[in-house]
């Protein structure tokens, strides 16, 4: 299927999927939205929006499936090192002995756990939130378990102390798994976890997002921190007039709110 339509033929399924699963695409561009909506239809050989809103609407698995399309992400354990570096070298020093980190929009779990590590290598006790909209990768974030391509980047020194290789697979460590934890939570329209966080990851969740909605995410991000405290974004993110949000650089990729 390739839809070759205006954006408003993509309503009924952004309606749909409010009413059924409470996840609201008004946020997604367009472009974004088409992309994954025909790459699902072409697996499935569902000819047209319509028969995709009655299929979703009436089998809630192709509703699960169709979420985890929708919201599929790369991810991998210590991705682009050389910010692993400057966040252990110079971020988390700052932030005390026992930091609270939470890693929005966190997929499959790689980069809570890598928040976990890093924080363990500077001799912190960090509590670390992970929380993302789909359930099938919160589950898999809750096993910490990963295959090859998921390690590709990991330091070597970082896999042999904070991972057992099983066969295929290598499973965090139960002294990193005790400080994570999961849940889930739609960034775009929950209300931001309770109390202040000294570190908040958000990284490549943003940039499928409208401008309008990428403004609103940052925003409630840096309002979710404590003074003082880093937001973390991806490599090909930006937060824009991060003064309207209290928030200055700190460095590629890091904003520190004020004090």
């Amino acid at each position: 299927m390739t839809l070759a339509a205006p954006a408003s033929d993509l309503d009924p399924v952004r309606l749909a999927m409010k009413r059924h699963s409470g996840m609201d695409l008004s946020g997604v561009k367009d472009q974004q939205l088409e992309r994954r909506v025909s790459s699902f239809c072409r697996r499935k050989g569902i000819g047209s929006i319509a028969e995709l809103v009655r299929a979703i609407s009436g089998d809630s698995d192709l509703l699960a499936e169709f979420i985890d399309r929708l919201t599929i992400n790369v991810t991998n354990l210590y991705r682009n090192p050389e910010r692993w570096t400057h966040l252990e070298k110079s971020v988390l020093p700052e932030l005390g002995p026992r930091p609270t980190i939470w890693s929005a929009g966190c997929s499959t779990g790689a980069e809570t756990y890598s928040l976990a590590i890093a924080a363990l290598r500077t001799g912190a006790t960090p509590q670390v939130l992970g929380s993302d909209i789909d359930r099938a990768s919160l589950d898999k974030a809750r096993s910490g378990r990963y295959i090859a391509d998921d390690v590709r980047e990991l330091p070597k020194d970082i896999e042999s102390r904070y991972f057992t290789h099983e066969g295929a697979v290598w499973a965090v460590k139960p002294e990193v798994a005790r400080h994570v934890r999961f849940e889930r939570r739609d960034l775009l329209n929950d209300r931001p976890p309770t109390g202040q966080f000294d570190l908040v990851a958000c990284r490549n969740v943003v940039i499928y997002f409208t401008e309008e909605a990428k403004d609103r995410l940052h925003k409630t991000l840096a309002e979710s921190l404590r003074p003082g405290g880093y937001l973390f974004v991806g490599n090909a993110e930006r937060v824009n007039r991060p003064a309207d949000s209290n928030l200055a650089p700190a460095g590629p990729q890091f904003y520190r709110k004020a004090e």
